[in-house]
């Protein structure tokens, strides 16, 4: 790492515990075209990262930090902007990346409309992604707390494979958070029970569905319909969207497309 004077405007916290360091960094497997990283910082997880065969690719919203990321890898391999705004699908095509891995410790303001822009690039085959713990168990919660399904939770497993990499204390960044933090991997499902082209009218029922989580869902989504079309799936008429599992709520995003 390089020295750094952090910016309270850009929500900087910058991971500085070497264990972290390296579970995240040695969850980067061999294969693939190459690693993304997202908001690379002062380079706690680059330096190893730049040490991997693969082409390193640095996305980075603070461009006061470019001396020091360009000792890790070439200056046309480190983009500034901000994540949000960038067309990743387009980037991989440019750069011949069929197969890219992500890495990113995630300001936690923008940590969950940047999962569901990844979520749509097919090219980000794995991402090994750091979100404050209470967002982490709306998308992966082993639990199985009702409280926690959402539509971020059905859209993440729908598309990927996910495990739960480690716990992050707040002493493990400089400065520390208010929060703790989890590391998530994901991998990529080659055959989605919903496929990448439907993502945006899955996401569209899903946040419908969880949209008002005290009432029935028959009536949130269906009304009159609602006791036939459950009926005809064997789902209870009462049940709200928390009580159904994600297989039964594809199945009745699968009815209502019909």
């Amino acid at each position: 790492m390089f020295p750094y004077r952090t910016k309270k405007s850009l929500g900087q916290h910058f991971l500085r515990e070497r264990e972290v360091i390296l579970a995240i960094t040695e969850s980067v497997v061999s294969q693939g075209d190459a690693i993304i990283e997202i908001g690379p910082g002062r380079g706690a997880l680059t330096e190893i990262l730049a040490q991997r065969s693969q082409p390193l690719y640095l996305f980075e919203k603070d461009r006061s930090l470019r001396d020091g990321l360009e000792r890790y890898t070439p200056q046309e391999n480190i983009h500034f902007g901000d994540a949000l705004e960038i067309d990743f699908p387009s980037f991989c095509r440019d750069h011949s990346i069929e197969w890219a891995q992500v890495v990113g410790n995630l300001p936690y303001n923008v940590s969950v409309p940047l999962l569901i822009k990844f979520l749509k690039v097919l090219s980000f085959k794995r991402m090994i992604l750091m979100f404050q713990k209470e967002v982490a168990l709306k998308i992966f919660d082993p639990s199985g707390k009702k409280k926690n399904r959402g539509s971020l939770m059905g859209l993440s497993q729908n598309y990927c494979d996910i495990k739960f990499l480690t716990s992050v204390g707040a002493s493990s960044f400089f400065p520390k958070p208010k929060v703790e933090s989890s590391v998530l991997i994901f991998d990529r499902l080659d055959d989605p029970p919903i496929p990448l082209k439907e993502f945006s009218s899955f996401e569209t029922f899903l946040r419908n569905a969880f949209s008002h989580r005290r009432k029935q869902l028959a009536k949130v989504l269906l009304r009159e319909e609602g006791e036939a079309v459950f009926s005809s799936l064997g789902l209870d008429i009462r049940a709200r969207a928390e009580d159904l599992s994600l297989e039964d709520l594809r199945r009745l995003y699968r009815s209502l497309d019909r």
